[in-house]
Order: structure tokens, then C-alpha cells, then sequence
């Protein structure tokens, strides 16, 4: 295999890859492991997104060192050094990635209005006593496509992520230097990357194979190790990114698709001499539909873990099941149709609910592959009417604010810059 070529890794191959790899972690991972209070926050936005509770948590994990600001970790009796995780969600295509991708960027929204909030603060001290409020302009501690130049600059200790001073102008451009301060309260860095690839490109990672060294590649790992870039002096004040300055905790977190994973990983793409992948975390977990059954520990506000919902002529063409809509003869016609064991039959509470043939419907199989079940209801006065079942996930309460939350505690216990985890706290 070692001499394949990307492109011949078959999908039957990479089929099979996924699925042994979802495997080890559904044998080794259950969320039994996690502590109560992580266990509850991770498991509404695991079900809001569809994603296993063993990716939603790395994710989330992955995100947690641009949240601490600078944050710095000492395992051995050496220095303490920066929190970074690099954190990619790999699964095959039309499997809801992205809806993790939106989760962490709640969470930098609401580090962002920290960072907003703090940069007021710090130029009402800027401010001489009489004076008018100072102007503020605040660059987002996160960013999704980058050059490298900008992402090693964003990752620097000079890098004026709060400007204040009359000198700014509508835009937030510093109209005049001499008028404008600048400085960086917020010592934590993310890059968000919803499809990856432009980051593993950018790193020659993914491209054609070569011999040389790419120095991007090379100064990753500096940042990953030490918290700051080879970057040179940039201002009278500032002695470079030497031992003084201060460390940036990073977060770098993306998704895509199994393939270039793979080739990657195989070393069939890219360059890979300063092993700049093997600080990667790769994870990857089941998934389902949104209308597949919700976890047994989740209840929806309608108290029901169902809906049941009309099926019209449009949709019995679609699912192939013209043959069964307003026909519960059907279902006892021999081989009329692939139905699966389905033990999850909800009690039906629907007084005055008139139906021909079992309340609680008969067992199919929606084109998917996600059990659902049929019934016929008899309505006064009309002919039947034929409803199929999908999940009560629709009805969830939005995540968003208990996602937020938890941002918020996390920043804010983070805010001073002298935080430390680990052996001499």
C-alpha cells in the first residue's frame, strides 16, 4: 500500500478505515468517563449537532487554551510551558462537521466581547482626567483563512490587537501613529478552520511530495513548543520574540474528510521532515441524522421524544414508499417491504387519537437507513391519513446560551495573565 498513489486509496478502503477507527473509540471512550459537571455540558451540544460525545468534547477541549489567555502548563520541573492543541474533526462527507465549527465560534464570540470589554477598561486608564473617551478598535482573537504572515503576526507578543486614541478614524484606522496606542490583552490564539485543507496546504502538509524543508512548517513548531514566533524586533519597546515576551496559548481547530487524511498520514502527500503532522490530533466518532432517535437521557420540550408527521404523495415518491401510503393492508402483505427490530415505541398519549392498526405505528426504514415507523390515522369525516415518525430534536432548546456560558466562565477565570495549570500553581 505504501507505494499507492492518494487518489487510488478506494472508498471501500477508506470505508473501512472509518469504521475501525470509530471502533477504538467506541471501546475505549464512553461517557461515563467524564467528570459530572463536563458530562453535562458537552452532552447538549452533542445532541444539538448530532456528533458523538467523544468528538464534541475534543473539540471543545481543542478550544479551551486560546479561551485561557496565555495560559502555560508546567508536567515536569521545567518551565511551564503554553497550552496549544491542534484539533481536526475528520469524517466523510454530509456528516454535520461544520456544526462543530459553529459551536467553537460561539465560544470566541464570546471571548471577543471580553477582549472588547477589557479594551474599554483599558483606555478609560489611558484617559486624562476631563478628557473625552478614547476611541477603541479590537481585532478578533480568532480567524478563519490566514496567510502565514498573518498568522504568525496574530500569534506575536507585539501585535496591536486593541487600538485607542483620537488618531483612529471611522474605519478603525489609525489616521495618525503619533495619536494611536497600541497593545495585546488577550494572550490567547485560535484559528477556526471549517475544511482544512487551506491550513494543511499552507504547512506543505497535503501538497506534492518534496525533499526540501517548508519553513512555515518549521516555525508551527516553535510556536506550538515555546508560545512565540521567530519574529524580529517591531517596535523601540519590544526585544523581539525572546525569552521576555510573553507566550501565546493557541487553539487550532478544523474538519474535513478522510482522504487527504489518510494520504497525509501515510506520508503519499506533502512533506513531512520536521513531522509537523504528529503534533496533530485526529479525532473522529459517530454521527447521526437530525432525525434519528435522541439519546436516552434527552428530552425535548414537548416532552415527547417523537414527531409524527403527515407523509404526502411528494415524499412516499421520494422514499419509495407509494405503495404503503394510505394502504395499511400493506404491512401484511409478506416481504412488502425491509423493516428492522425497532424496540423504541414511544407510548402514544393522544386522547381521542383514532388509528387503523397498532396507535404506536408498524416498523420501516427511511431511505437513510434511520428507523422510523408508519401509521394510519383515521380522521372524522376524511379518509386516512398516513404519518411517519422522526425525532423530537427539531423542538431542543437552542444550545447557543449554555454554550456561551460556559465561555464565559472560562474567560473570565482566565483573565489574569499570570494563570498557571499544573505542578507549582
Amino acid at each position: 500500500m505504501s507505494n499507492k498513489l492518494a487518489d487510488e486509496i478506494s472508498s471501500a478502503e477508506l470505508d473501512a478505515l472509518m469504521k475501525n477507527a470509530i471502533s477504538v473509540v467506541e471501546s475505549n471512550f464512553d461517557e461515563s468517563h467524564l467528570p459530572a459537571a463536563i458530562r453535562d455540558f458537552v452532552q447538549p451540544i452533542s445532541t444539538a449537532t448530532c456528533q458523538g460525545t467523544y468528538v464534541t468534547t475534543m473539540m471543545l477541549c481543542g478550544a479551551m487554551p486560546c479561551l485561557t489567555n496565555g495560559a502555560a502548563i508546567r508536567l515536569w520541573t521545567q518551565k511551564a510551558s503554553p497550552l496549544a492543541l491542534l484539533v481536526f474533526h475528520i469524517a466523510p462527507p454530509q456528516r454535520g462537521k461544520s456544526r462543530l465549527f459553529q459551536t467553537c465560534e460561539v465560544l470566541m464570540e464570546v471571548c471577543d466581547d471580553i477582549v472588547e470589554q477589557m479594551a474599554h477598561e483599558h483606555a478609560r486608564a489611558l484617559q486624562p482626567e476631563g478628557a473625552d473617551e478614547l476611541p477603541v478598535q479590537v481585532k478578533s482573537m480568532a480567524i478563519q483563512s490566514r496567510t502565514a504572515t498573518e498568522m504568525f503576526f496574530r500569534c506575536s507578543c507585539d501585535y496591536p490587537q486593541v487600538q485607542a486614541g483620537h488618531g483612529l478614524n471611522q474605519k478603525g484606522v489609525g489616521a495618525s501613529k503619533r495619536d494611536v496606542q497600541t497593545t495585546r490583552l488577550w494572550w490567547g490564539q485560535c484559528i477556526n478552520c471549517d475544511e482544512a485543507y487551506e491550513f494543511w496546504d499552507l504547512f506543505g502538509l497535503t501538497g506534492d511530495k518534496t525533499s526540501g524543508v517548508n519553513p512555515h512548517a518549521s516555525m508551527l513548531n516553535t510556536l506550538i513548543n515555546q508560545g512565540r514566533t521567530k519574529r524580529a524586533t517591531r517596535t523601540s519597546t519590544n526585544y523581539g520574540e525572546g525569552v521576555r515576551a510573553k507566550p501565546i496559548s493557541l487553539s487550532v481547530l478544523g474538519n474535513g474528510h478522510p482522504k487527504r487524511v489518510v494520504a497525509m498520514e501515510r506520508g503519499l502527500i506533502g512533506n513531512h521532515t520536521v513531522a509537523c503532522k504528529e503534533r496533530f490530533l485526529l479525532v473522529t466518532d459517530h454521527s447521526v441524522a437530525r432525525h434519528d432517535k435522541l439519546p436516552p437521557h434527552i428530552t425535548s420540550s414537548s416532552g415527547s421524544r417523537y414527531t409524527w408527521l403527515p407523509l404526502t404523495p411528494l415524499q412516499a415518491k421520494v422514499f419509495q414508499w407509494q405503495d404503503l401510503l394510505n394502504n395499511p393492508a400493506y404491512f401484511k402483505q409478506a416481504g412488502s417491504l425491509q423493516v428492522t427490530e425497532d424496540d423504541d415505541v414511544e407510548d402514544i398519549d393522544q386522547p381521542g387519537l383514532e388509528t387503523e392498526g397498532p396507535p404506536h405505528g408498524f416498523p420501516v426504514v427511511l431511505p437513510d437507513g434511520v428507523p422510523s415507523r408508519v401509521r394510519y390515522v383515521r380522521q372524522p369525516g376524511q379518509a386516512l391519513v398516513t404519518e411517519f415518525r422522526i425525532s423530537s430534536r427539531w423542538t431542543l432548546a437552542d444550545p447557543t446560551d449554555h454554550i456561551k456560558e460556559g465561555a464565559k466562565r472560562v474567560c473570565q477565570h482566565s483573565q489574569p495573565s499570570t494563570f498557571r495549570l499544573g505542578n507549582g500553581i
